[in-house]
């Protein structure tokens, strides 16, 4: 393969992936400044409820890890382990996104007082975090399936 075929292939599967991760981040970028016109308060109730979605998205990358084996597979067209592997991946996202989800759901205010200290941010962290978790579970199966489709 020349110099000049190995970066049109990388184009073609960079660009796709670094739009896919722009659009992603650029979510958090207009969170915040949709929300920052409504204050000190609810900037710091976003930030904190951001933590505890970080913190699921590194646990979900542990997870993603799994996309390696599939890469192996299909390497050598082995199709099977790959819907094998990819299910695998998928029903532990779903089943660590139901316990982050029970959890967070169970324990709202001890998590958000890991994060905010004051008394009315508190109260509406709850309720933000009380929709918000809903959207854990399905960041989950859609980042899944946004970066590791299979035929």
């Amino acid at each position: 393969m020349s110099g000049s075929e190995f970066r049109k292939d990388m184009k073609r599967l960079v660009i796709p992936s670094v739009l896919q991760m722009l659009l992603g981040n650029s979510f958090s970028l207009i969170n915040t400044l949709m929300v920052g016109g409504l204050g000190d308060t609810a900037i710091a109730i976003t930030a904190a409820v951001g933590q505890i979605s970080f913190i699921l998205g590194m646990l979900l990358a542990a997870i993603y890890g799994i996309s390696a084996y599939i890469t192996q597979f299909y390497g050598v067209k082995d199709f099977v382990n790959v819907k094998k592997a990819f299910a695998l991946m998928l029903i532990s996202s779903i089943l660590l996104s139901l316990i982050v989800f029970m959890l967070v759901s169970v324990f709202k205010a001890p998590l958000i007082t890991l994060f905010i200290q004051d008394e009315p941010a508190i109260a509406y962290g709850i309720q933000y975090l009380s929709v918000i978790v809903f959207v854990f579970l399905i960041n989950s199966i859609k980042m899944l399936l946004a970066t590791h489709w299979v035929r």
